[in-house]
């Protein structure tokens, strides 16, 4: 008996559950919703596009009866045809003409429409989207020599001459609003000087023919232009300068002049003093051979008999009396006296995304983080004085 009640108590249940389930779906007794979201395939960013781009413009209200677009000049649909209204929820509208646009959408509501959590007290909603179209990016550029202010021929083939040494600048002559400028000069044998900004110095040390490149870029898009022998770089005789003095290699001191040297392979060691010294200790430094470098004929290689370390103090002379450094259009290297090498380290920062120098910084990006004594006991500045490379130190 115990087990017929229990057999035909769970059917009881059953049948309960199933005919509970066959009911319609609860409503909750509220009235339809009139909420006003427009909103753009651009999101919260900015309404900020390039010339003939698409933008999809988009109504996801609630409780609508009606609504209508309204576009001014300009607007087109997505292949070209004009469009000046739409009463689609969505509207894809493509910008030919640049400036400031203006799209607008009126709306009626079933009811008072809620904007955001308040009533609006009315069934209308009026709505404006402001859309700023810029010029794409077209890039183009213009040359001058710096010595005279000479401005360069544009145009490919062009042969520009420029005199070994001497410095070109470069600037960007196109259209849009790029902020990123990369030059790339190629020369006749493929070897590649690259540059940044706008305008951009560029120093043309070795002869040969020179193919010229602008990289423009926006947040909104990119173009390139490129004139092919664009420059010949001729011989000069403006005295040679010394640019620089680096230890690149451990075992190397890399000394840039300011255009192509003659092959010092037999210069005589006697002509150069090395001085090496660490923690006040003198270090024997002898120097073994000289070259030039594999691709940059503007640099002479000091090959040594020793490595050098980053804590040593490296002092250089040149007697041009002994010596026999010349440019290819032979022109002799100065002397000069006890001038100081500076060792290269790579910046594991650079081509990773970082800005790794201080040309972008102000003051305000090095606060004091709390790291407590002693390291509370400094002060700091971004300034233009003792810049090692760029214009900026801190």
């Amino acid at each position: 008996m115990k087990r017929i009640f229990i057999k035909y108590g769970f059917i009881l249940l059953l049948a309960t559950v199933m005919l509970w389930s066959c009911e319609d779906e609860y409503k909750a007794p509220t009235a339809a919703p009139n909420h006003a979201y427009i909103t753009t395939s651009f999101g919260g960013v900015t309404n900020r596009m390039q010339v003939n781009s698409k933008m999809t413009f988009i109504d996801l209200s609630r409780g609508i009866e009606s609504r209508m677009w309204t576009f001014d000049a300009g607007a087109t649909d997505s292949v070209y045809n004009t469009i000046s209204s739409s009463a689609n929820a969505t509207v894809r509208v493509r910008f030919t003409t640049t400036g400031t646009h203006q799209v607008k959408l009126s709306q009626t509501y079933a009811g008072d429409v809620y904007i955001g959590n308040s009533t609006s007290g009315t069934k209308h909603y009026d709505t404006t989207i402001v859309v700023t179209v810029v010029d794409s990016v077209r890039a183009n550029f213009k040359a001058k020599r710096v010595a005279d202010m000479s401005v360069l021929t544009q145009a490919a083939n062009a042969m520009n001459e420029v005199i070994a040494g001497r410095e070109v600048e470069f600037t960007f002559e196109g259209t849009g609003e790029p902020s990123t400028f990369n030059w790339t000069i190629t020369r006749g044998d493929g070897f590649v000087t690259t540059a940044t900004g706008n305008p951009a110095l560029v120093k043309f040390s070795s002869l040969g023919e020179y193919d010229v490149k602008v990289t423009a870029s926006s947040a909104l898009g990119s173009d390139e232009f490129e004139l092919k022998k664009y420059i010949t770089v001729i011989p000069s005789t403006d005295p040679v300068d010394l640019l620089s003095m680096k230890v690149d290699k451990r075992d190397e001191i890399r000394l840039t002049y300011s255009r192509d040297m003659q092959n010092s392979f037999n210069c005589n060691p006697a002509a150069f003093t090395l001085a090496v010294t660490n923690k006040g200790q003198n270090i024997p430094v002898a120097i073994k051979a000289f070259s030039l470098d594999a691709q940059q004929s503007n640099i002479v290689v000091i090959e040594l008999a020793e490595r050098l370390y980053n804590s040593d103090k490296v002092v250089l002379s040149y007697n041009a009396t002994v010596g026999n450094l010349a440019t290819t259009d032979y022109m002799v290297a100065t002397s000069f006296t006890e001038k100081s090498v500076l060792f290269v380290s790579e910046n594991i920062l650079d081509d990773k995304g970082y800005d790794a120098g201080f040309e972008n910084s102000v003051k305000s990006n090095w606060p004091y983080l709390w790291w407590g004594a002693p390291w509370d006991g400094f002060t700091n500045d971004v300034t233009t004085a003792k810049a090692h490379s760029g214009t900026k130190s801190l």
